[in-house]
């Protein structure tokens, strides 16, 4: 799954070397490359304020990190990685990116009306999101 995590936020592109040739952990602890923030945002179809919530910063913030080779901060590229890899993880029991991309942004009652992205801004929403993957790849959740 790593490398698919690699994929969705820009590839070589963003990295400057071949998906299977990053050590995620590594490079979310030197900050992931902006352009990796930008490639997700595309995949999911976000706005600027919708990127800046999921990384935890303000949309000023995220417009200065635009272009110039910079770099996310740990937590901001923490927070990147783990939206990649649930967006990954959905893509793969919901059978498409779009139906990702859709399913993460709706409100959800097992998520008491948050939509799937803003519960993983913490780490417990990110438990119970993962949860509710793994109940739909089962058939257990409707």
């Amino acid at each position: 799954m790593g490398k698919g995590i690699i994929q969705v936020m820009g590839g070589r592109s963003a990295f400057g070397r071949p998906a299977n040739r990053v050590d995620l952990a590594s490079a979310v602890l030197e900050g992931l490359p902006a352009e990796s923030c930008a490639a997700l945002t595309k995949r999911l179809h976000l706005s600027r304020a919708e990127s800046a919530t999921v990384l935890g910063v303000s949309v000023r913030t995220l417009d200065r990190l635009t272009g110039g080779g910079k770099r996310l901060s740990v937590t901001s590229s923490d927070r990147l990685a783990r939206v990649a890899r649930i967006y990954v993880r959905a893509t793969e029991v919901l059978e498409s990116e779009a139906n990702a991309a859709a399913w993460l942004r709706e409100p959800n009652k097992y998520l008491d009306g948050e939509s799937p992205l803003d519960a993983l801004a913490t780490d417990y929403g990110t438990t119970r999101v993962t949860d509710m993957l793994d109940r739909m790849e089962y058939g257990v959740y409707a």
